[in-house]
């Protein structure tokens, strides 16, 4: 079995471009696995995204208002961006929203 981090001295170790991209990018895998763990499913807040979406589907004026599906969720997901176009004088202004840290209530 090979490591992200042993990936990662490979790449580091070479002098060409498209290699130091890779350890760059093994670099930021790895942090962020250092940070955040195995990102497991969490069925409670999955199943809360997909009734929050059947609700924007529902209540959300169709064609003005774009966001993210609804998909599998895990302990402290990031949540929905919601993007709406408005109309501001003679332009248009995109508003965006982002809803995160959204925490389950199943965590054990």
């Amino acid at each position: 079995m090979v490591t992200l981090e042993a990936l990662h001295r490979y790449c580091a170790g070479k002098d060409d471009d498209r290699s130091r991209f890779r350890a760059r990018i093994l670099e930021q895998t790895i942090r962020k696995y250092e940070a955040s763990g195995i990102q497991t499913i969490d069925p409670n807040m999955t199943r809360f995204r997909a009734m929050y979406a059947a609700a924007c589907d529902a209540s959300l004026r169709s064609g003005r208002w774009w966001y993210e599906p609804p998909r599998d969720a895990w302990w402290d997901d990031n949540w929905f961006l919601f993007r709406a176009e408005f109309a501001v004088g003679s332009g248009a202004c995109d508003l965006w929203i982002r809803i995160s840290n959204v925490k389950s209530a199943s965590r054990h």
